[in-house]
């Protein structure tokens, strides 16, 4: 027992001939624990908002109704196409920009670009409402005789100010009975 205490008086007796050297020692490693719990609170913080904004965010639906009319001064049918937005989120979200392109082959005969003005205004489409957009209308004169494809874009932002998007694909496939529309995909991102 005498060994150990006279062990333990030496080791005294050396930290208090270096305690200025063991305080900075110790000082430097408080500061690189404090840094370390700072650096994995912000990263908590960021990916709690993140899942916040998974869980509140919008998800904007791309609704399509495509009909015959009467085309101008009777001459025949026209194909008319009418997009709109359904929201499923819960949260209202802000549109920013649409495309909207019909593609027969490799050749385009329709296309409409917007920025954040869809209908005059920034649109917000709030959760579970969703319209027409009469800016999204396209017509097509006569009835198609080949294979069209119709797509649709939508950006929009969430509360956070995140961007997202929806995209619509679909064909209009024309056979000597019926025109037939086709759903293609629908793919739904962030940060457009």
């Amino acid at each position: 027992m005498g060994s150990a205490w006279a062990h333990l008086a030496c080791w005294w007796g050396w930290i208090g001939g270096n305690h200025d050297q063991l305080t900075v020692l110790i000082t430097l490693g408080a500061v690189l624990v404090a840094l370390w719990y700072a650096f994995l609170t912000r990263r908590l913080a960021r990916t709690a908002a993140d899942q916040a904004e998974a869980a509140h965010r919008p998800y904007l639906e791309i609704r399509s109704t495509h009909t015959t009319v009467e085309a101008a001064e009777g001459k025949g049918l026209d194909r008319k196409f009418e997009f709109g937005f359904l929201n499923h989120g819960s949260v209202p979200g802000v549109v920013v920009g649409w495309d909207l392109t019909i593609k027969r082959g490799d050749a385009t005969i329709g296309e409409k670009h917007d920025g954040p003005d869809v209908m005059g205004v920034k649109s917000a489409v709030f959760p579970g409402v969703g319209d027409l957009v009469p800016a999204l209308t396209e017509l097509l004169h006569g009835l198609p005789k080949e294979t069209i494809e119709v797509a649709a874009r939508v950006t929009y932002t969430g509360l956070r100010g995140k961007t997202y998007w929806t995209r619509l694909r679909m064909l209009l496939i024309a056979n000597p009975q019926a025109v037939r529309y086709f759903f293609v995909d629908a793919v739904v991102g962030g940060d457009a």
